[in-house]
């Protein structure tokens, strides 16, 4: 009889790729799946996603002004209690969905805890003193109730072992699936660049902490040069990114485009741009989606000195980090990459795709789950 194993996310599940990822190799290897979130008004309560059960809780304090959010997330975590009955596991997705898998456990003792920490809880930009605080209390008493724990970075690893004392936390990336992508040349048809302009890829959210302001400065001083920069996604920032790709010519603002066609895209940047800022420990241990997306589709990477992604970068050999964070530091990079031989990354870029892929990371997913 196949195992049961009930995902569950404080989001709406909509987009989020890591887990889906993770739950179709579930699938795929035997396991009954099933995702918990939070209805909201753009989703359905209950949806079927491939073979994928999605079950959005409607929360009957929704109404209410932020000032409940206790209350909310209370009401979810004992509605949640009666639907985890039946199920052999639960993986929690971040750290916010723990404390209702620990309520769960102390009543069925049997029932297994996968915890999946796709960041540096404690230390994310922009948290508030009480939340911390919070995470800071809860996570070491409530991370030891975990069968396995999962997480995104060496870093973010390192960490959680010296916090906790734990050992043999897996670190499993987000990395896309393997794919054979050819060079494409969409960027320059739809905003018409010469074949010897290159491009430089930012893609993902635009939000404060990300780099976004430097990147647009650091190209705005560079205009009637062959070089551009294309913005490719939407956020908070989009605004200033707009009127920059009206005011300058080197500056360009593409929509996000749906995830099963984002590669091609990549692919048609000579350059892609990790510009997250070190301006918490989040940030400084992360591993974002897009690294791993530039190596799929063969973009060399230029990212600013963090410390997995430097670590990465430098020694797989498949780009180079930035001297200083800051807008000379990336007009010296701009400039370093416009003198490069074409090619010059493509062998460390094959050697680097064949390894970081999803294929790689599901073995880990599985050997995990096996040994529950």
């Amino acid at each position: 009889m196949s195992k049961r194993v009930a995902h569950i996310v404080l989001n709406d599940f909509v987009n989020d790729n890591r887990v889906l990822k993770e739950c179709n190799s579930l699938i795929d290897a035997g396991y009954e799946v099933s995702v918990f979130a939070l209805k909201t008004e753009r989703t359905q309560a209950h949806q079927r996603i491939g073979k994928i059960d999605v079950h959005r809780v409607k929360l009957w304090t929704e109404i209410m002004p932020s000032s409940w959010n206790p209350i909310k997330y209370l009401e979810f975590m004992f509605r949640m209690q009666r639907k985890l009955r039946g199920f052999d596991i639960i993986q929690v997705n971040d750290f916010e969905p723990f404390p209702t898998a620990a309520l769960h456990k102390m009543f069925r003792p049997s029932v297994k805890i996968v915890y999946d920490s796709h960041e540096y809880q404690s230390e994310k930009n922009g948290m508030g003193n009480f939340t911390r605080r919070l995470i800071r209390f809860l996570e070491p008493r409530l991370i030891k109730k975990a069968e396995a724990v999962i997480t995104v970075s060496q870093g973010i690893r390192q960490e959680y072992e010296r916090l906790y004392g734990l050992k043999d936390i897996e670190v499993i990336f987000n990395a896309p699936h393997r794919m054979s992508v050819k060079k494409r040349n969409l960027f320059r048809r739809r905003f018409n660049l010469a074949d010897d302009t290159v491009i430089f890829l930012y893609q993902g959210k635009f939000h404060k902490g990300r780099g976004v302001e430097k990147v647009i400065e650091a190209f705005a001083k560079l205009e009637g040069e062959k070089v551009a920069v294309v913005f490719m996604g939407n956020g908070p920032l989009e605004d200033l990114v707009r009127e920059s790709a009206k005011k300058y010519n080197t500056i360009f603002l593409h929509e996000a485009v749906p995830y099963e066609v984002i590669l091609e895209h990549t692919a048609s940047a000579d350059f892609g741009l990790l510009t997250t800022e070190n301006i918490c420990l989040n940030h400084y241990y992360c591993m974002p989606n897009k690294l791993f997306e530039y190596i799929q589709a063969g973009l060399p990477v230029i990212t600013t000195p963090l410390y997995d992604c430097k670590n990465m970068v430098d020694g797989l050999e498949i780009g180079f980090v930035l001297d200083e964070d800051s807008v000379d530091g990336y007009l010296g990079a701009i400039r370093k990459a416009r003198t490069m031989p074409p090619g010059q990354f493509d062998k460390a870029l094959k050697i680097a795709a064949d390894h970081y892929h999803w294929a790689v990371e599901e073995q880990k997913l599985l050997g995990i789950y096996s040994r529950l």
